[in-house]
């Protein structure tokens, strides 16, 4: 790679979005960040206009519930987030390598680990990646990505699609039953006429 393609390439940056209401633990005095991220030309602004849209219509993409609802919370409160760009002119490499690293010094949310609304690792793909799973009363599995239920699995909504495939199986046995017990009545009582 020569000169002039590196400095093409050295337009990524990193990220935070900070909140006013809590302190920085690895930087006392500054806000908090609640999220890393590494991006190119308006990525960082991307994020406020998501929780916007949410807010307009709750049933578009949330690519980060967590991160969403803290944005959601501030705004509540007559808080605003802010967008910082800490480090520019990086090549995509140096990005990734700089995510992964302010990620893990500072901890993920859905891990328990940190103050972080970051689902994943860093760096390019979805490395670290949890997707959480619970079970139903009933023992069906259901997988809750981000920490939100998948389409069709809110319990509130009749349960996972285990559990409402479960049902329909268990609607249909007991039709089938209450159908065979009308006939075996059926032919007992023409047996009787004719037997």
């Amino acid at each position: 790679m020569n000169q002039s393609d590196e400095i093409e390439q050295s337009y990524f940056y990193l990220y935070y979005l900070r909140r006013p209401n809590e302190e920085d633990p690895l930087e006392p005095g500054k806000w908090q960040p609640f999220y890393v991220g590494r991006g190119y030309g308006n990525r960082v602004r991307h994020h406020r206009k998501e929780a916007r849209n949410l807010l307009k219509d709750p049933r578009k993409k949330n690519s980060n519930p967590i991160r969403n609802n803290i944005i959601h919370n501030l705004w509540q409160n007559g808080l605003d987030f802010k967008e910082e760009i800490v480090i520019s002119g990086l090549t995509n490499k140096e990005a990734n390598y700089y995510e992964i690293e302010r990620i893990a010094a500072y901890g993920r949310i859905n891990l328990k680990t940190g103050c972080l609304a970051n689902l994943t690792d860093g760096g390019e793909g979805t490395v670290g990646y949890v997707k959480k799973i619970r079970y139903c009363e009933c023992g069906c599995r259901e997988e809750i990505k981000h920490g939100w239920y998948l389409p069709g699995h809110d319990p509130e909504l009749g349960g996972g699609f285990e559990h409402q495939l479960k049902e329909k199986k268990r609607a249909i046995a007991n039709e089938k039953k209450a159908k065979e017990q009308e006939i075996k009545e059926y032919y007992e009582r023409v047996g009787k006429w004719f037997g």
